[in-house]
């Protein structure tokens, strides 16, 4: 049996400071470096940890979307509108794009994190916090060539795909960890 290895990755995606809606893009896309060793291999998404420091996303569903190379899904804060030539995100389902637009596809796939993933209010009073386990989503990362995307870098994407109007304080917020079997 081989030996397996596990790592966490955690980055801060930039969002805005104002009240969102059903449907909007929560944050466009941010770099997940390591997420995979080197530019031809892949790994397993195990976990997905969010934590808001000031509780605005308790209860609300997000859809997240992994690709291989940066793709805005729309403006942040606003309602999502990526380009159907590479995807689209409507109401909380990722619709891949069919016949000559699936070549330029970049999606690798979504993780819905809903209500009952969240943590109990009654534990955590200042912040929310949710975990999503058992993803076993299998991911690669982009690049064609031995110098594209070297560090193994994938992005992901947020949409609110839940009802509520959270706003944020400030524009690090939150934080997110991504968990990896390589």
């Amino acid at each position: 049996m081989a030996h397996r290895r596990f790592g966490n990755i955690e980055v801060q995606p930039t969002v805005s400071a104002s009240a969102y809606a059903q449907n909007d893009v929560l944050w466009n896309p941010v770099k997940i470096p390591g997420a995979v060793q080197g530019h031809r291999g892949s790994s397993l998404l195990k976990s997905v940890t969010i934590v808001d420091q000031f509780d605005k996303l308790i209860g609300l569903s997000i859809e997240l979307v992994f690709m291989k190379v940066s793709k805005d899904l729309g403006s942040i804060n606003a309602a999502a509108d990526a380009a159907p030539s590479t995807f689209m995100v409507t109401s909380g389902t990722v619709k891949t794009p069919t016949g000559d637009a699936l070549d330029s596809c970049v999606i690798l796939g979504h993780v819905e994190i809903v209500a009952g993933d969240y943590a109990d209010a009654n534990t955590l009073t200042t912040i929310s916090l949710v975990t999503k386990t058992g993803i076993d989503l299998v991911i690669d990362a982009g690049g064609t060539s031995d110098d594209d995307n070297e560090e193994g870098a994938i992005y992901c994407a947020a949409v609110l795909t839940g009802s509520g109007t959270p706003d944020f304080n400030l524009h690090s917020d939150l934080r997110v960890r991504f968990g990896f079997e390589y």
